[in-house]
């Protein structure tokens, strides 16, 4: 640890401090994509991203969806039907998958004669990081990617980038799907049973 002499003249103590501080501001490291997804969303919006970094969130974000597919031990069902009409109608059950007391996956089904839509929903550190959407409700496969329609990437509650791998077209991206969907994730985690 240093130590100063407070017998130095004031303009050298300036010029020292002024030095001190300039050392200790270039010390400060870049975020890493783990501290990028945990930014609030008012620094995000402060910040735009560069590809590089987009694509670097991207690559963890489906990494960590790869580590939530795997972990199917530690699965809650819920069953819907006293849940409120909206998320009753729409789904029969709703599955929680857990790692340790933290919802890593949460996956919607439908009723059989219904529909055969389904959603999932992934989390990092409590924050939702990516929807799927599966129009063909495809049950889990030896490739993760198989029937699937939509994806929504998500950095900060905020959506960081769609992905359109259904044969339907679309002429704009609406940024209302993914604040429907982070809606929807932030009311199941809520209904998680104890």
């Amino acid at each position: 640890m240093y130590t100063f002499d407070l017998k130095l003249k004031p303009m050298k103590s300036l010029i020292l401090s002024g030095l001190l501080l300039i050392v200790m501001y270039s010390c400060t490291t870049t975020p890493t994509a783990d501290e990028n997804v945990a930014n609030t969303a008012e620094e995000e919006s402060e910040v735009r991203l560069s590809k590089e970094q987009i694509d670097s969130l991207i690559e963890f974000i489906d990494s960590k969806r790869a580590l939530a597919e795997d972990k199917k031990d530690n699965r809650i069902e819920l069953l819907t039907e006293n849940l409120r009409e909206k998320i009753k109608q729409k789904w029969q059950k709703i599955h929680y998958y857990l790692d340790g007391n933290s919802v890593i996956r949460i996956k919607t089904y439908p009723y059989e004669n219904i529909s055969k839509r389904t959603e999932e929903f992934y989390f990092y550190d409590g924050k939702l990081i990516l929807a799927i959407i599966r129009d063909s409700g495809v049950e889990d496969s030896e490739d993760r990617n198989k029937g699937i329609d939509k994806m929504y990437y998500f950095n900060n509650d905020a959506v960081l980038k769609e992905v359109n791998l259904s044969d339907e077209k679309e002429f704009t991206i609406r940024e209302s799907d993914g604040e429907e969907l982070l809606s929807e994730a932030a009311e199941y985690l809520t209904l998680l049973p104890k």
